[in-house]
């Protein structure tokens, strides 16, 4: 029987590329923030049974995405510059992952968050991350803006003014 998924989170549309393999992948806005996550399944594992680095490492790289909503550059495309994945304690087939972005720095090129990524609510890795700011996109699924701003109403803000 397939687990619930927690409440406050609905299904994010990520199309049918990589992100759809990771997935699926779900969105949720709290006072705290918005977050992305995840319900771990046996193809998300190593051969230790625990979550693999490099799904948790692509989890971290879709912070660019929430960045798009927190800084308020919805609709533009935020490629990965740079990212940075600390490894702290493993994470079983069944638990709910969920990646929990801050946005430190908006300049008027890029953007910069560190992140928390939860395995049932205990802290197993962070990231840090750098991402372009680029053209706006009308590429299907390579932005999110519309969904968090339709499915959750105040979550997506006025563009920063660049530092």
């Amino acid at each position: 029987m397939a687990q619930a998924v927690p409440d406050g989170y609905v299904p994010l549309p990520v199309g049918q590329d990589f992100n759809a393999v990771i997935g699926p992948l779900y969105g949720a806005s709290f006072p705290e923030g918005i977050r992305l996550g995840v319900r771990l399944m046996y193809r998300h594992l190593n051969a230790l049974g625990t979550a693999h680095g490099g799904v948790i490492a692509a989890i971290a790289d879709l912070t660019g995405l929430l960045m798009q909503q927190m800084s308020g550059y919805t609709g533009r495309m935020t490629p990965t510059i740079s990212l940075n994945v600390q490894y702290l304690a493993p994470s079983a087939v069944g638990e709910w992952m969920d990646l929990r972005p801050t946005l430190v720095r908006a300049t008027r090129t890029m953007l910069f968050s560190e992140s928390g990524i939860y395995a049932d609510d205990r802290l197993v890795a962070r990231s840090n991350a750098i991402f372009r700011i680029g053209a706006t996109t009308t590429v299907p699924f390579a932005t999110l803006g519309h969904f968090f701003a339709d499915t959750f109403p105040g979550s997506v803000p006025e563009p920063l003014d660049p530092l």
